[in-house]
């Protein structure tokens, strides 16, 4: 091999792998390792066996199980309450119901008139009457003076189908 196939043949290194030169001084030394501490063995971490995971697993699907009863019989008991309630409503609105119609019963004119006569009421031979009535005015310890055809109105009887169709004598209301 000639000279220049030999330089060739060998790579040429990058300057900062290039070895350094023998003439440099080195800065580094070598240094001994420190006294290292007996090394413990690492434990294996701890396996769990099939008896110990099914064991837990079975705990868990237990507890699962046994809380969903316990949530059903509050559902439950909650529903049962719930009717009651409903029920007691509906007994309500019921005796309501009976109370709103013997209230209508007994407020009938007719068993009125009917009470009345076994009272021994009687019913005036024109018919019922009403008396307006017009209050004195109050005095201070004065004489109060009153007209006499106000008296003689508010005394006056009046009719039943007069009273309905409203005050006939404007001096009879205050």
């Amino acid at each position: 091999m000639s000279p220049a196939a030999a330089q060739v043949a060998v790579p040429r290194r990058h300057p900062r792998h290039a070895p350094a030169p023998a003439s440099t001084p080195r800065h580094l030394r070598l240094v001994e390792p420190p006294a290292r501490a007996p090394r413990v063995a690492a434990r294996p971490a701890p396996r769990v066996t099939r008896r110990v995971a099914l064991a837990i697993g079975g705990a868990v699907v237990f507890a699962v199980l046994f809380a969903v009863a316990v949530l059903q019989t509050q559902n439950v008991a909650g529903q049962m309450h719930l009717d009651r309630v409903q029920q007691d409503i509906s007994d309500r609105q019921a005796q309501a119901q009976a109370l709103r119609l013997e209230a209508a019963e007994l407020s009938a004119p007719e068993r009125i008139v009917g009470e009345a006569e076994r009272l021994g009421m009687a019913v005036p031979a024109g018919g019922p009457t009403f008396v307006n009535q017009v209050p004195l005015p109050e005095t201070d310890g004065a004489t109060a003076q009153v007209d006499p055809a106000q008296l003689a109105a508010a005394e006056a009887e009046v009719s039943l189908d007069e009273t309905a169709a409203g005050a006939l004598d404007p001096v009879a209301t205050p």
